[in-house]
This record gives structure tokens, C-alpha cells and sequence, in this order.
């Protein structure tokens, strides 16, 4: 009965060194047999708690873990080997001095294992201000006709859109254009889907007719107000000019033939009236096409979170040997 009562009170009495061990910085673990491998698997089970980790290297890392001392706060736990043989391993909890866990080691690597996630972008739909979605000029003081003979013309684009841009929408077009000698004619600004061939497609996304009365006789600035919204991100549109009655020329707009055109839109003719359409590669117009973009309040980021550390060292002297240990963090922490 003696002899089981020792034996109760022995192991409760190291359970109480290990927890302690565990709480506090502790003293220098025994540098006797097996004593390196304790050392590491305190180190492989403080990882394991870690909920962040501040920094990773070879010899050296610091990561936080739930509180140890019963003052609520949590801790940061610091260890550190100087790279220099015949150093010891350092342990360093947050308010403590640093303490050595092992006896004199020739080597001592911290291997961490990565992987890459994207946190999906997630929260309520923002607008931005109203900008340029499209802006192009046309040099050289040519121009155009949009005319009862079919004579129709236009951009097919497709904006680059600020990262996370979610849709985007259209809310007014400014053309550079001036009436033709009789002003008695109207023209339709039509904003089109995009076939698979990259031309206007027959589905009308909004229309507005300007009547020519409203141009001046010399080539200027006109804003169209236009609505198009909920585009998704990525979507190509056709913006076109297309005679919407008289007998003459409704406008004639500045271009250049001969280009270059801007860099995300081509302009495209028809002489069909806006039956058929084809792309002329070399031409820009005058044109500007004002909208804005929603995204996501929360954008999308990419996070390094860390599963796992592999921990190697071999202790000094002609009989030391080189001990490995694995670590997985639980928490998988994101490293900074």
C-alpha cells in the first residue's frame, strides 16, 4: 500500500514539473539522455497552440498562444538559438527572461511548411464615382457622317476595370460632333451587346435619340445621358451613332482614319444602317463613355498560412545525436 501511494504522489509530482514547464520559462532542461528530444516536443506543443505566428526563420521564431499565467492576456513565446555550436536553445515567454531548454547544440533549423490561400472577397457592394470608362480622340480634324444612307458608326469596348471590380454601368456618352448644313435630322447613341465575333450584336441594352437641332454647326463636346447597369465584370459593349430620321446627315463626328485607336476599344462602320457591321482596326473617333464600377467592401487578399514546422538538432560533443521533430500548428496561423 505504501509502495502505491509513493508511486501516486511520483506521478502527480512530474505531471506538476511538466504543466509548470509548460506555464513559466522554466530552468535549463537536464542535458542528459533524451533530454533533446523533450526540449523539442515542448517547442513542437507550443506550436501547436500558436494562434499567430510573428516570424519564421532558420534558428529563430515567434508566435502568440492563449494565455499561460492567468492574467487573461495572451503570450508571446520566443525561441532562438544564436547559430553558434556550443549554444544552447533559448525559450523566452512574454514579461520573462530568456531561459535555455537544451545543453550545448551544434546545430539547431526550423523548416517551415507553407500554403497559399485566397479569401474570397465577401460584404455589400460599393459604387464608385462616375469616370472615363472609355476616352479617345481622334487628331487631325477629320470626321464622319451618320446619315439616312446607312452610313453608321461606333466603338465595340471592353473597359479595363479597377481589381475586384465586381459590374459596372454606363450613365452618359460625350461625343465631339457638329450638325451637317441642315439641322432638321436625329441620330440614335444605341449601346449594344457583342456578338461572338467581337461586333454589335442585335440586342439593344439603351437607346436615346438627339436631335441635330441640339449640335452646333462647329465641332464640339456634346453629353448624351445614357443608362446601362449591372454589366458584369469583363462584359464588351458596343456603343453606336445610328441616323434615326431625315433624309440627310444627322451629324458628322470627329475621326481619324487612320487611327491609332485606344488600346481596350475597336471602332466599327456599317453602311446598313446597323444591320451589318464591320470592324475598322485603324480608326478612332471622338468619344468618351462614362459609367462606374462596384466591388465588393471587402476585397479578395491572399494569405501564407502556416500547417506545419519541422524541427532538427543535434546536440555538441562526440556523442551527440541529431533529433527531429515535427510541429503542426492547429490554428494555421497567417504569417505576416
Amino acid at each position: 500500500m505504501s509502495l502505491m501511494v509513493l508511486g501516486i504522489v511520483t506521478t502527480a509530482a512530474g505531471a506538476l514539473i511538466v504543466l509548470s514547464a509548460r506555464m513559466w520559462p522554466g530552468r535549463a532542461i537536464d542535458t542528459g539522455g533524451g533530454a533533446l528530444s523533450a526540449a523539442l516536443g515542448q517547442l513542437a506543443e507550443d506550436l501547436a497552440q500558436a494562434t499567430a505566428v510573428d516570424g519564421v526563420a532558420g534558428n529563430w521564431v515567434q508566435f502568440v498562444v492563449p494565455d499561460r499565467d492567468g492574467d487573461g492576456r495572451a503570450e508571446t513565446v520566443v525561441y532562438n538559438w544564436s547559430g553558434k555550436a556550443g549554444d544552447p536553445l533559448l525559450r523566452q515567454l512574454s514579461g520573462y527572461r530568456a531561459n535555455a531548454v537544451t545543453g550545448p547544440l551544434d546545430s539547431f533549423r526550423l523548416t517551415a511548411a507553407t500554403r497559399q490561400e485566397r479569401i474570397p472577397a465577401s460584404g455589400k457592394l460599393v459604387e464608385s464615382a462616375s469616370t472615363a470608362l472609355l476616352d479617345a480622340a481622334a487628331l487631325g480634324g477629320g470626321d464622319v457622317a451618320v446619315s439616312s444612307s446607312g452610313s453608321a458608326w461606333g466603338y465595340v469596348s471592353t473597359p479595363s476595370l479597377p481589381a475586384g471590380t465586381v459590374s459596372w454601368s454606363i450613365d452618359r456618352v460625350r461625343l465631339c460632333v457638329r450638325s451637317s448644313f441642315n439641322a432638321d435630322d436625329s441620330f440614335r447613341v444605341r449601346v449594344l451587346a457583342v456578338s461572338g465575333l467581337g461586333l454589335p450584336s442585335g440586342a439593344i441594352l439603351a437607346d436615346v435619340v438627339v436631335l441635330e437641332s441640339a449640335l452646333s454647326s462647329s465641332m464640339a463636346w456634346h453629353d448624351v445621358p445614357i443608362a446601362v447597369t449591372g454589366l458584369p465584370a469583363g462584359a464588351s459593349i458596343a456603343v453606336c451613332l445610328i441616323h434615326a430620321s431625315g433624309s440627310g446627315e444627322s451629324c458628322r463626328v470627329a475621326a481619324n482614319l487612320l487611327g491609332p485607336p485606344p488600346a481596350t476599344a475597336r471602332v466599327v462602320s456599317s453602311t446598313t444602317g446597323g444591320s451589318v457591321w464591320a470592324l475598322q482596326p485603324s480608326a478612332v473617333l471622338s468619344m468618351r463613355v462614362f459609367g462606374t464600377t462596384s466591388s465588393l467592401s471587402t476585397p479578395a487578399v491572399a494569405t501564407t498560412r502556416l500547417g506545419q514546422i519541422v524541427i532538427s538538432a543535434r546536440a555538441s560533443g562526440a556523442a551527440g545525436r541529431t533529433v527531429t521533430q515535427g510541429a503542426i500548428l492547429r490554428n494555421r496561423p497567417a504569417l505576416p
